[in-house]
């Protein structure tokens, strides 16, 4: 300052806070960092008054007393108490306002503070149990490669909340954040590039504590998109109704994790929905973007006989679905349907789910549909250790082509139908390992496929067991049978190996091949026998067993009589009389 301008700080001086100040001097200006207000300074001819701004937050009650000041101290902190304490800080002049921020009666710009957790929705103005569409879009155009979040109370919307940038998406802190929708007609939260039909992706984005729920149903609304989506994470993540939890169109290297999933309260039944969908995105080039690489961990989804599937598989590539309970869909659970020629369904794994039909005289029709499809193929799909049960019609139902499909350690129980049935054609290829199938009208009926094998696996309280016709190549072992009235039924199977099968009428009810060890009796006796080979192999198909013996003896002992041959791989039937 100029030497001619003595100051000296009075602080019992008259002062007057957040007014303007009376002077800032002729010579020079003086600012002093303390406490805010106006103090009076004496200088070596008059007493003039300077503006003392201090950067300790100003706490405003409401947002419009905030843009109501007039603030000119650059960095100059507030809070506004309704805005869940929202934290701003004044910005230089020129500044242009943000979606958030506040302009002030004197145009300067107080810019919002983003939380150590993300933009909070309740900092731009949304409020529990009121429509907030327009603070959380806000929130949305603001963040743009943040998370969104929100405390665990109620939030209403009522339009499509989009989120399409990299990194981005919404969370509910301390708890579950639910975005009610009361009149959803479409969507309610999508993620997606703003050109997804080109090919485009968004990344690495979040969905975490979320449910979205709404009081009234509308056809074929959809809770949540995720089009053309890349390293997505989604945990904690529920609906309250909807024909389509979760509408997945192109998705890669993504994980789910503890999904609570509902179509009920107050929507009808509607035709052809799923509760998630997983297809590739269709491409303005043509042909469909790929759908690769997901986890879903935890599930629990039901459908209250409102959609037609809890999941509808259009084209995917490693799909692996681990624990969880999948229930009352109108007509199955896993629907494997590609419908494009250039697409396909492969690697998709369900561990430890249990697929509830509820009841099998009016629960779900099926667990497992794969109807016949235009797809290039549907390979490798594996449901191990799971329950399947419940159902009106066949518990898993095969009719277009899939190969290698397998049921491992998994237990198919009460149908009005088909425990297993796959009709489809020569290149579908199924195994059955372990587990076990009952209380079906019929066990299994298998026909017009490539290759069927089944093994170890127990089947009770049927009326049929295993039907099997035309197929190239099959293998039946070590299958028990427990209260089954018709265990095999085989029909031109021109290559049938297996065996080790059990029965529970004392029968032969397997079909298989074999070798075994005969030997002789002479006048049933065995003195004196030296064996130089024995050779002896079999085919049983049914009750008929075709065998073949060669026995060759260094010395046959001193015995003469009749000679038998013993040893034979199985025991004869009880009948009363048999012709020799």
């Amino acid at each position: 300052q100029p030497s001619d301008l003595a100051v000296m700080l009075y602080d019992d001086a008259a002062r007057s806070n957040g007014s303007t100040a009376k002077s800032t001097g002729v010579n020079g200006q003086v600012t002093v960092y303390i406490e805010a207000g106006d103090y009076r300074l004496a200088t070596n001819s008059v007493s003039r008054y300077v503006t003392v701004t201090s950067l300790a937050p100003v706490d405003f009650a409401t947002f419009a007393n905030l843009q109501a000041s007039s603030f000119t101290q650059d960095s100059q902190k507030f809070t506004v108490a309704e805005r869940a304490n929202a934290a701003y800080t004044l910005q230089p002049a020129g500044y242009v306002a943000l979606a958030g921020d506040a302009t002030l009666a004197n145009s300067r710009v107080a810019q919002l503070q983003k939380s150590s957790a993300g933009w909070h929705i309740e900092n731009f103005g949304a409020k529990e149990k009121t429509n907030s569409t327009t603070p959380i879009k806000n929130a949305i155009t603001r963040a743009m490669d943040s998370v969104i979040v929100g405390n665990p109370v109620v939030y209403w919307f009522n339009e499509e909340l989009l989120f399409s940038e990299n990194n981005s998406g919404i969370a509910g802190v301390g708890g579950v954040l639910t975005l009610f929708n009361l009149s959803l007609t479409e969507t309610g939260l999508r993620f997606s590039p703003a050109t997804p039909e080109l090919g485009n992706l968004i990344s690495n984005n979040t969905i975490e504590n979320v449910k979205l729920g709404r009081s009234g149903g509308s056809s074929g609304a959809v809770a949540l998109k995720l089009h053309q989506v890349a390293g997505i994470k989604v945990s904690n993540f529920g609906t309250l109704a909807s024909h389509t939890a979760i509408e997945i169109k192109g998705i890669r290297s993504c994980n789910f994790d503890n999904l609570q999933i509902f179509a009920g309260s107050g929507i009808s039944p509607l035709t052809g929905s799923a509760l998630i969908t997983y297809d590739g995105y269709p491409l303005a080039a043509g042909g469909y973007s790929p759908a690769w690489t997901t986890n879903i961990n935890n599930i629990i989804a039901s459908c209250d006989f409102n959609t037609e599937h809890v999941f509808d598989l259009r084209k995917a590539d490693g799909l692996q679905i681990t624990g969880g309970y999948i229930a009352s869909p109108i007509t199955s659970h896993l629907n494997i349907e590609p419908l494009d020629s250039a697409s396909g369904v492969s690697t998709v794994m369900f561990n430890s789910v249990y697929f509830d039909g509820i009841n099998k005289d009016t629960g779900s029709s099926n667990a497992i549909t794969v109807p016949a499809h235009v797809g290039t193929f549907v390979n490798g799909v594996k449901i191990a250790d799971c329950k399947l049960g419940n159902f009106q019609g066949d518990i898993v139902k095969i009719e277009g082509a899939v190969t290698q499909f397998e049921l491992n350690g998994t237990t198919l129980r009460s149908s009005n139908a088909f425990g297993l049935n796959v009709q489809a054609n020569s290149s579908t290829t199924v195994k059955v390992i372990g587990g076990d199938i009952g209380f079906c009208t019929s066990a299994v009926s298998i026909s017009n496929i490539k290759t069927f094998n089944i093994n170890g696996t127990e089947i009770n309280n049927c009326t049929a067991g295993i039907k099997l016709t035309n197929a190239t190549k099959a293998v039946i072992d070590n299958i028990t049978f427990d209260g089954v009235t018709t265990e095999l039924d085989i029909t031109n199977v021109p290559v049938l190996t297996g065996g080790n099968c059990v029965s529970d009428v004392n029968g032969i009810v397997d079909v298989n091949s074999g070798t075994f060890t005969p030997t002789l009796r002479i006048n049933f006796s065995t003195t004196g026998l030296v064996y130089a080979a024995q050779l002896g192999s079999y085919v049983k198909n049914g009750n008929v067993v075709t065998f073949t013996a060669s026995v060759t003896l260094s010395s046959k002992g001193t015995e003469t009589g009749v000679i038998t041959i013993q040893n034979l791989p199985f025991a004869i039937k009880n009948i009363s009389s048999f012709a020799v």
